[in-house]
């Protein structure tokens, strides 16, 4: 009998599960938006470390050594070059990103930082763990976000919410990891 009870429930709530799943967005008319992917993303051996993007590529050091990933497939392989033994300190002061004006700061008793550049001062939540710059944008990993930084516009994105330790930006990419997690998304200017 009380398989027969559970047997009913399940089917009662069967319509339930179904509709509580979103419909596919609506294609080709106006007003209506098609839904924006979000970062790809992947598990390193131990923490990643020494980001850098290379054209579509993205290479990283782990446990097992030199990796690069295809940031278009996802796909993963060995690479050639050799892994430099310290792993360094991110750049929580935004100092290494050149010519720009840019300085972190944290307001007493908070517990984000903001970054100010150029007269337009950016919270992020956390704080900041890195802080890389390619041309006009600025990609800053903290505690509880991902940013990116548009230099020419004054915008910024927050990108993920998460937080990161290290990132990695180049002009149509930005890369970065939290633990052994590392994430990608193709650049989409703020």
């Amino acid at each position: 009998m009380k398989i027969r009870f559970i047997e009913l429930c399940l089917i009662a709530l069967a319509p339930l599960a179904v509709s509580s799943t979103p419909a596919a967005p609506a294609q080709g008319k106006p007003g209506v938006q098609r839904a924006k992917a979000g970062p790809k993303s992947m598990k390193a051996e131990g923490d990643p470390r020494r980001l850098r993007l290379e054209g579509d590529a993205l290479r990283y050091c782990d446990l097992r050594g030199a990796r690069e990933i295809s940031l278009k497939t996802g796909g993963e392989t060995a690479s050639g070059g050799a892994c430099p033994a310290a792993a360094g300190e991110g750049d929580t002061s935004c100092g290494g990103v050149g010519k720009a004006d840019v300085d972190v700061r944290t307001p007493p008793g908070s517990p984000d930082d903001f970054v100010d550049v150029g007269g337009v001062s950016v919270r992020v939540d956390g704080h900041v763990e890195d802080c890389v710059r390619d041309g006009s944008l600025i990609a800053v990993a903290a505690g509880s976000s991902v940013v990116v930084i548009d230099l020419d516009s004054g915008k910024s994105k927050t990108l993920d919410r998460d937080g990161a330790d290290r990132v990695a930006i180049s002009k149509d990419w930005v890369a970065w990891s939290s633990g052994a997690t590392i994430k990608w998304l193709a650049i989409q200017r703020p």
